[in-house]
């Protein structure tokens, strides 16, 4: 079985280029997709429930395949200056990066 320290870098690796962005339909629903594995994808009604959603899923995340009990991870929001995905329903307004706190 691999060490705990080692599971904490294997976590570190496979989410250091995760890509989360948030989009807004305009109607007021908001929506967190990961754009590379782990893939995931939530709806709610403001950023900050869908920022608490992503972050709940990688600490879960890392207890199943890492077993990593205590890890406690954070969000913040940096700001898209133009949208990287044109839909027509959705707006991108974010970007979450995670960082263990």
């Amino acid at each position: 079985m691999t060490a705990p320290e080692n599971n904490f870098d294997l976590f570190l690796e496979k989410i250091a280029n995760l890509d989360v962005e948030v989009s807004s339909s305009g109607e007021g629903i908001f929506t967190a997709c990961s754009l590379s594995e782990p893939c995931f994808c939530f709806d709610g009604h403001s950023q900050a429930e869908v920022a608490d959603r992503v972050v709940d899923t990688l600490e879960s995340y890392a207890r199943l395949y890492f077993g990593l009990n205590d890890l406690k991870l954070r969000s913040h929001r940096e700001d898209l200056k133009e949208p990287t995905v044109k839909l027509e329903t959705v707006t991108p307004l974010s970007k979450l990066g995670l960082a263990v706190a």
